[in-house]
């Protein structure tokens, strides 16, 4: 297995037998500072940066032929990522606004386009959450929004996600607009003052 940092390659044969994603922490020991650390992984040439419930974090490091792992400064990292995510969620619920009214008006199979590209959006919007959460090492049990933990708002989006998807299985379309418009809209706005929340801490971070 070769292990590669910022295109330098480097010798981690210890790091062998053991799952990718302990490997990456091991590697990741050595190289990291608190103005450093490591920001993207591509494994065989599949950046899997962030998706640490991904089934090739799990396996052994050696059945890998190339790690390459890249390393920048996180704060600035995720003060870059969070106007884009801005930007997607306003994205995102102009969306929903389209599935809504499909929904509404009968018109399922436009509707079920919509809901799909909804999908893929909240799962990239909860992938993106977290890898901040990592770069700026926030603990969304302490860190409030409103008076409440951030963590909080985490598992709502969670469970609103979790209800829209029973209302689809059981076709009740009337249902899932209702939700998508009274609940995961105003759940997404909620997130819109998270990030310009946590844009001041990033900030505030840089500033120390």
């Amino acid at each position: 297995m070769q292990v590669k940092i910022d295109g330098v390659t480097y010798p981690f044969s210890n790091v062998n037998a053991i799952p990718l994603r302990e490997a990456i922490k091991e590697i990741g020991a050595d190289v990291q500072t608190p103005r450093k650390s490591i920001v993207r992984v591509v494994v065989d040439g599949e950046d899997v940066t962030g998706k640490f419930q991904h089934e090739v974090y799990s396996r052994s490091a050696q059945e890998f032929s190339t790690i390459e792992l890249f390393t920048g400064d996180p704060i600035v990292l995720a003060l870059d990522t969070l106007p884009m995510m801005q930007d997607f969620i306003v994205r995102m619920k102009a969306e929903i606004g389209n599935a809504t009214e499909w929904y509404r008006f009968g018109k399922i199979n436009e509707a079920s386009q919509s809901m799909g590209r909804i999908a893929d959006g909240l799962t990239l919007i909860t992938h993106t959450v977290e890898r901040i959460r990592g770069l700026l090492k926030l603990d969304f049990g302490t860190f409030l929004f409103n008076g409440e933990p951030v963590l909080d708002h985490y598992s709502a989006l969670g469970e609103m996600i979790e209800e829209i998807v029973g209302a689809q299985e059981e076709s009740d379309w009337i249902l899932v607009a209702d939700l998508l418009e009274y609940e995961l809209t105003p759940i997404l706005t909620t997130w819109e003052g998270i990030i310009q929340e946590i844009e001041q801490k990033g900030a505030e971070l840089l500033g120390e």
